[in-house]
């Protein structure tokens, strides 16, 4: 499947005022460091990990998801900015489970600045997501949201995302 990128910064075919730039090298090493310690915090605060349990399965993603320090095959991390040149946030999609019918892009990370945030720039960041699905030559783009993030839940539902799964979970342990 012949992948374009060409056209990903061009004015006439980005979301108006965002801009990505496809990032590599030392810029992603910046953002991957900072990364996996997010996703630990999220498993231990949104996900009842244990602190020790969610630093081990976020290094293992990470590792996962960045052999060799690069990112892995059909993956692609923007940095997104306004139409001024000014920091809005990432956006991380991968193309999964190529040639199968259940074949999709996946959004992996999307983060808006916290200085920007309620300003429209999260749904911007997931219209442009769409557009690469749908530049990529894929019909579905699925993603994973912590149940306690009722802000990114309320986006996602408002950009027309299903719920298809939900995972439950009870403590049954005898309290000490």
């Amino acid at each position: 499947r012949a992948i374009a990128f060409g056209n990903l910064n061009d004015p006439a075919s980005a979301v108006a005022g965002l801009h990505l730039t496809e990032i590599d090298g030392a810029d992603l090493k910046a953002y991957r460091e900072p990364l996996e310690k997010a996703y630990a915090r999220d498993l231990r605060e949104d996900g009842g990990v244990p602190a020790e349990v969610a630093e081990h399965r976020a290094r293992l993603s990470t590792e996962e998801l960045f052999p060799d320090g690069r990112l892995s095959p059909g993956s692609s991390v923007w940095r997104a900015e306004d139409g001024a040149g000014r920091p809005v946030g990432m956006l991380w999609l991968a193309r999964r489970d190529v040639g199968t019918p259940g074949e999709h892009v996946w959004v992996y990370d999307i983060e808006v600045d916290p200085g920007r945030r309620g300003q429209g720039w999260g749904r911007r960041l997931m219209q442009e997501a769409e557009r690469v699905t749908c530049e990529w030559g894929f019909s579905s783009l699925r993603l994973n949201v912590f149940a306690g993030n009722d802000v990114a839940r309320g986006l996602y539902r408002s950009q027309g995302f299903v719920e298809q799964s939900v995972t439950m979970t009870k403590d049954v342990a005898e309290p000490s």
